[in-house]
């Protein structure tokens, strides 16, 4: 995809990360929300999720950026398979190849770093995330239940189990 390359990032990028995920959530997890929580406990939350991030060793945050403004993000957690715990394209740039090239960066990432697998989990009826994961090689596996800031949500879990040959 001409002019947008991805990176990972530093801690002068925090900020720009942070901004595209909470536009990101407030885009996508508004139908799953009452329009209280949506409103107030969300962005206040992810706010305060960002202020305090300190990435341990071994996490790592993936960037896609185009004339040099971040335009989406993965955030890769270190557990014995990688957990990603933010996968997010900005909302004026969903279905436009951005997502696809930044699962592949990151894919190469913890490739690089000896994993070969990874997971994450989405919020079940979210229909696009599910399109997107699976047509990025992941299997959608056993409901949870998982809770968005107080919201109770119903949620699944997306495996790769082997990224050596996930075709994307």
């Amino acid at each position: 995809m001409a002019g947008i390359i991805t990176r990972l990032a530093t801690t002068a990028d925090i900020s720009a990360a942070a901004a595209v995920h909470i536009a990101s959530c407030l885009d996508t997890y508004r139908e799953f929300v009452s329009e209280e929580v949506h409103r107030t406990v969300l962005p206040a939350n992810l706010k305060a999720i960002w202020a305090a991030e300190t990435l341990s060793d071994g996490d790592f945050v993936m960037l896609a950026e185009e004339a040099g403004m971040v335009v989406a993000l993965a955030t890769a957690r270190d557990r014995q398979v990688p957990y990603i715990d933010h996968f997010h394209v900005s909302p004026a740039r969903k279905g436009q190849g951005i997502g696809r090239l930044l699962m592949r960066a990151l894919i190469a990432e913890i490739l690089r770093r000896g994993q070969t697998s990874m997971y994450l989990d989405y919020i079940e009826g979210n229909a696009v995330a599910e399109g997107f994961y699976r047509a990025m090689g992941g299997e959608i596996g056993e409901r949870i239940e998982g809770d968005l800031f107080g919201t109770p949500v119903r949620a699944r879990t997306v495996t790769w189990p082997d990224l050596r040959v996930v075709m994307i």
